[in-house]
């Protein structure tokens, strides 16, 4: 018969749109999915007071398509959830696997929480440029997050990072163990992003009665408690100025934390291609000290690579940088490597 997926909104049961209630009224089963969102306690008792027969559904419940999809092509089956049913990527599989099986499927769609968020921070929504979630894992899962941020950041984009589920109904990351794990993170190239300096802004609850906001550096936030999931945390870039007047009257930022918003970042490529200029200069130096005068032309080229590395690199111009530097590195360890000197690196 029918799928019907409704969004219930930021604050359930009283955000779910007309429509979405006639319809689920209209279900033969409703499924609450506790897997994708997170529900207050209060709400979840008031939703079922509405629908008594509705069923909490965990991961095992809904993504169990077959089952789903059989229940739907017989009955008006529902799938409430809060926020808005696409942001999680669960219900667009199941909505397309239902269109393919001939199953009709019919959306409710609502607020989410990221909207909301936007709206009560004042952030400018094309300036997001990075959505990831942080989920309790081994370091090496929390590169692509390390990644994300860092490529946002150097593009002037803000950053939303989501508090890892257990596909249960209960969260299993808070803000503070997300910023432990990831102010720890070893990364090979030596740069950091995530420093105890690092402003961020850490929500929880956003669009519920009981919402809550804190903007300040990762070393002060770790120590914070942050009541009840669920939570997000934004790492903002360079603000707009009205981004940066609303932060301030909403929610009270000092000019202090104001001021480190968006501060510069030293690529990957910068970090490399400084390392790569100091290393060889003074190896530079040894060579001339040491060098023949059959080498003279060649360690004239070493320090002309040099000094456009330098340029490049005062220009911004990280990666035509680091290629002058290794140009340069290059040429001093040849003459390591046919035995000519023994540069000393």
């Amino acid at each position: 018969m029918v799928l019907i997926i409704v969004g219930g909104g930021v604050s359930p049961p009283e955000t779910i749109t007309l429509a979405g209630m006639a319809d689920l009224k209209g279900c033969d089963k409703i499924l609450i999915d506790i897997y994708t969102t997170q529900w207050d306690a209060d709400a979840l008792e008031r939703t079922r007071a509405i629908f008594p027969t509705a069923v909490n559904s965990d991961r095992t419940m809904l993504e169990d398509v077959e089952g789903i999809i059989r229940e739907s092509s017989a009955s008006s089956v529902g799938i409430l959830t809060c926020g808005d049913p696409f942001i999680a990527t669960t219900h667009q599989s199941l909505r397309d696997a239902c269109i393919r099986s001939g199953v009709k499927v019919v959306v409710h769609y609502s607020s989410s929480f990221l909207n909301v968020l936007l709206g009560e921070l004042g952030l400018h929504i094309y300036k997001i440029g990075f959505v990831g979630t942080v989920m309790k894992s081994p370091p090496d899962a929390l590169y692509p997050i390390y990644a994300g941020v860092k490529g946002a950041y150097l593009a002037g984009k803000h950053s939303i990072l989501l508090m890892g589920s257990d596909g249960n109904g209960d969260r299993s990351i808070t803000p503070n163990m997300a910023i432990d794990m990831l102010m720890s993170l070893d990364v090979p190239s030596g740069e950091r992003i995530f420093t105890p300096d690092l402003p961020a802004i850490v929500s929880s609850r956003m669009g519920r009665p009981t919402q809550e906001i804190w903007v300040d550096t990762l070393s002060k936030l770790s120590g914070l408690k942050f009541g009840e999931p669920p939570y997000s945390m934004v790492i903002p870039a360079r603000l707009h100025f009205t981004e940066l007047d609303i932060l301030k009257r909403v929610c009270n930022v000092n000019q202090e934390v104001g001021e480190l918003m968006g501060r510069e970042m030293r690529s990957t490529a910068h970090i490399r291609a400084e390392a790569t200029i100091a290393k060889t200069k003074s190896a530079l130096l040894y060579a001339r000290a040491n060098a023949g005068l059959g080498l003279t032309s060649l360690l004239e080229n070493v320090g002309l690579y040099l000094d456009d590395a330098e340029t490049f690199l005062n220009q911004g111009k990280d990666e035509l940088a680091l290629v002058e530097s290794s140009y340069a590195e290059g040429l001093l360890d040849a003459l390591r490597f046919q035995n000519v000197m023994d540069i000393k690196w």
